[in-house]
């Protein structure tokens, strides 16, 4: 054979070859496919990441509804791990009708599921995820959330997130309750109680609750509140119960007053506790210490400030913009930051004042800070980020027309924090095969047939909630006559509202009709929860376990709408006299200051007794969704078995 002829054959041979190869590759590649679509394929379990996108509305609905996923998988006692660094991974997205894998990378503060290895709750654990990535039989709202399927093994860092059970202290100048129980309710924070300041002693401990929020306050006098703080603490050791819950691994958030109360001491307050804040087994007077920073009081107010965010790598920060906008009216000014604690944001700048008003505060003044306090966490606001959302309609933001969807993301993101463990490192190794996902998926992804109507064996409890309703109705009916006639007073002394009293006043009413506002959002939303539950009743009627719950959830229920009723009775009795006395000013020939301040005290009589509606109306419904979303999922658990 001469060259030519053989160079010709070992052509022939090499291109047989790649022929061969190419055909053994496509096989391989079809096999691989076909293998998936019959469950082959391996997945370790799902990752949900932060959302962003230009509409700030749809990110503000996605990211609350990415919360409510993992608030209800881990009242399902199924962990949840929140990423402390950057990752990139091998995912697919869930819904895909081709499986398409691909890396993808995604932010620190990233919610990770692995599954459990237990068949039930890695059933409950899908139905619960198609339920938000899909559609829900018990949910109207029609946003779906990105999830994807992890593909290969992981390590990473991250923190265990808890099941979060908070409850929020109650003093007779509280303010700002119903702006925590808002924004936390509505990213699925639905573990929530009320104690009063002289009932903590025999309600607070880390079994109950795994976190406490004090919000707002506006006493006349700062330090005279302080002096009747320390009262408290020597009848009944209030400060000392706080630091020792703490201290023992519960979490603390403080808003304005709750950041005051929370520091080592208020200048000029003669009551320096800073070797207390650095020991947890000193007891406390006056203040609680359980956080080693001093603080000083700002005069007057301030308005819509922009933060700072300096410290990007703490949780608190995830899925915020480097800069937010939020409220301050006379928080502190953290002037000494002790080595447990830590900033992280500073005040930036003004972009509007309250009431004309300005006050002394200087650029990159911390304005949040963390601290640590034996094995517990806390977070102190000097200003108010739980009044500010696109959402809100409060009476500083009306009149100033502001509002920024950073609200709901930062109380969840302080939620979170104070009550995680870790960071620890993180292997995730175990896995399902998709053939497991996809029967989960196929038998649980459109169960609205098994939804039907039955008897309204809630009749008498909703019944009680239109009655309440129409008190509601008849309050707002009450404030807006107070406001209409503040306006006509105004109006007869030639008063300017952005300057004088009348402001005041008109903020207090403004805020007032927003709580009853919320109270209708809350019964009606409990009506349509009660609802749905009639519907699964005959599904699980022989559950008696399930019959028990519904029986005390309408014992509870009953009790809660009474006691808003009488709340609500006692309202419109104040409503009716600030009417009658403004009605009274009205007729004057000249203007009072001695009235102008009585008229301001029956306002806030007035406010505060129906803000008291907030320790009952909530708890309606977040009570009853918890029922629904419970039971719901055991169901379908069952019916994918």
């Amino acid at each position: 054979m001469d060259y030519y002829l053989f160079e010709k054959v070992m052509k022939l041979k090499v291109f047989s070859v790649l022929i061969i190869l190419s055909f053994l590759t496509m096989s391989i590649s079809q096999c691989a496919a076909y293998n998936r679509s019959n469950g082959d394929t391996l997945c370790y379990g799902f990752i949900s990441p932060l959302f962003t996108c230009e509409n700030e509305t749809i990110e503000n609905q996605i990211n609350c509804r990415i919360r409510n996923m993992v608030n209800d998988l881990l009242r399902e006692q199924i962990p949840v791990y929140w990423t402390s660094t950057n990752i990139t991974t091998v995912v697919r997205e869930i819904d895909a009708d081709i499986v398409v894998e691909k890396s993808m990378s995604y932010e620190k503060g990233s919610f990770i599921v692995p599954f459990t290895q237990n068949v039930t709750q890695d059933r409950k654990l899908l139905a619960i995820i198609y339920d938000y990535n899909q559609s829900s039989e018990i949910e109207d709202n029609p946003v779906k959330i990105p999830v994807y399927e992890l593909m290969e093994p992981l390590k990473t860092k991250t923190y265990a997130l808890s099941d979060v059970k908070i409850t929020q202290i109650w003093t007779s100048f509280s303010t700002g309750l119903k702006d925590y129980v808002a924004k936390a309710g509505k990213c699925g924070f639905l573990n929530f109680e009320f104690i009063k300041d002289r009932d903590i002693r025999f309600k607070l401990n880390n079994t109950a609750f795994n976190v406490i929020i004090w919000a707002g306050g506006a006493p006349k006098n700062l330090i005279s509140r302080f002096l009747k703080t320390a009262i408290l603490d020597l009848m009944y050791k209030t400060s000392s119960i706080i630091r020792t819950f703490v201290a023992d691994g519960g979490g603390y958030i403080g808003s304005c007053y709750g950041a005051y109360v929370a520091s080592a001491g208020v200048l000029p307050f003669p009551m320096y506790l800073i070797r207390r804040a650095h020991n947890p087994n000193l007891r406390s007077i006056g203040v609680l210490a359980i956080s080693d920073v001093l603080t000083r009081t700002i005069l007057g107010t301030l308005g819509v400030i922009e933060v700072n965010i300096t410290d990007t790598d703490h949780p608190l920060s995830y899925g915020l913009d480097p800069v937010v906008l939020n409220l301050h009216v006379g928080g502190p000014k953290f002037v000494y930051i002790g080595k447990n604690s830590e900033v992280i944001a500073r005040f930036q700048n003004v972009t509007s004042f309250i009431n004309g008003k300005r006050c002394f505060f200087v650029e990159d003044t911390p304005i949040w800070i963390s601290s640590n306090f034996g094995k517990g966490k806390s977070i102190l606001f000097s200003s108010h980020p739980e009044t500010m959302d696109e959402d809100d309609h409060t009476d500083y933001l009306d009149i100033m027309g502001e509002g920024i969807g950073s609200g709901k993301t930062t109380i969840s993101n302080a939620l979170f924090y104070t009550t995680f463990h870790g960071p620890s490192d993180m292997d995730i190794s175990l896995s399902i095969n998709i053939s497991f996902i996809s029967e989960v998926f196929d038998k649980t992804s459109n169960l609205t047939k098994e939804l039907q109507e039955t008897d309204n064996f809630f009749e008498d409890i909703k019944s009680k909630i239109n009655k309440t309703l129409c008190n509601v109705s008849d309050l707002t009916n009450t404030i807006n006559q107070t406001l209409d006639l503040i306006y006509q007073i105004a109006e007869k002394f030639d008063v300017n509202l952005s300057q004088e009293y009348f402001y005041l006043n008109i903020c207090i009413a403004s805020d007032t009709k927003y709580d009853l506002g919320l109270y209708t959002d809350y019964f009606n939303d409990a009506k349509k929860t009660l609802s749905l539950l009639e519907c699964l009743y005959p599904l699980l009627k022989n559950d008696s376990g399930f019959i028990n719950q519904i029986e005390n959830l309408k014992i509870d229920l009953s009790s809660n709408i009474n006691k808003t009723k009488e709340i609500l009775e006692k309202s419109q009795k104040l409503g009716d006299e600030c009417n009658n006395a403004l009605i009274v000013y009205k007729e004057r020939d000249r203007r009072s200051k001695l009235q102008e301040t009585k008229l301001e005290q029956k306002m806030r009589d007035f406010y505060h007794q129906t803000e008291k509606g907030c320790l009952y109306v909530p708890q309606s419904f977040f009570n009853s969704l918890k029922l629904l979303r419970e039971n719901w999922y055991d169901y379908e658990a069952d019916i994918s078995l």
